[in-house]
């Protein structure tokens, strides 16, 4: 009996990554934005409270479906011992000292225990409605002759043309301005960002030991 395919062939397959977009393997494209919320840790209950509502309050103004994608990812403390070091040589003979206990502490942990942190994504589509409530005449009409000058073209594509890009475009600032404004610190991965998320989620040990030799496009 041969072996089950592992979950990550049998429902991530995907087609391309191109201008800040994850297409699926049947061209549906998706718009992935990470969060960076605060450490709400220390939080009193009238903080978690208000934090919960203004949650609410987001996706209850979105007309369109989102996914929310948590990760426990594995703190890698090396670079924080390296920097506890440097800064130690700097310092007198017991600060130094100091720091260099201090650091070799960190590396027993690292070695001793895993420690984890909360990773939080919102992956944007274009699934739900088109025409929702508050979207202007202007762009519907664009989309409707998009559609007819899609239908005159070849039978099959196989990425989303310009309209549905223009909307994930739209629906993503729209995610962006409200996580933004409850302070959630939203941004869109590019390109090489969505390609490391997909090889961390895959093989999670191998991308720390080998990262990807992606180069980044010029700014």
């Amino acid at each position: 009996m041969s072996p089950l395919s592992a979950v990550q062939r049998i429902y991530t397959r995907y087609q391309a990554i191109a201008d800040d977009t994850l297409y699926l393997a049947d061209g549906r494209p998706r718009a992935i934005f990470e969060l960076y919320p605060p450490n709400l840790a220390l939080a009193d209950d009238e903080a978690l409270e208000t934090t919960a509502q203004q949650l609410a309050v987001v996706f209850s103004n979105l007309h369109f479906p989102t996914m929310l994608l948590f990760r426990l990812v594995a703190v890698d403390l090396e670079q924080h011992a390296a920097a506890a070091e440097r800064s130690a040589q700097a310092r007198g003979v017991a600060l130094a000292r100091a720091g260099l206990d201090y650091a070799a502490h960190v590396r027993h942990l690292s070695r001793t225990l895993v420690l984890l942190e909360a990773r939080v994504y919102v992956v944007v589509g274009l699934e739900g409605e088109r025409d929702a409530a508050g979207r202007s005449m202007l762009r519907m009409v664009r989309i409707w002759l998009a559609g007819r000058l899609r239908r005159r073209g070849p039978a099959h594509h196989s990425v989303a043309g310009p309209s549905d890009t223009e909307l994930l475009d739209e629906r993503g600032e729209q995610v962006a301005l409200a996580f933004d404004v409850i302070g959630a610190r939203p941004h869109r991965l590019d390109n090489v960002e969505i390609a490391e998320l997909l090889y961390a989620c895959w093989c999670p040990e191998r991308s720390r030991r080998e990262p990807l030799g992606v180069q980044r496009r010029a700014a």
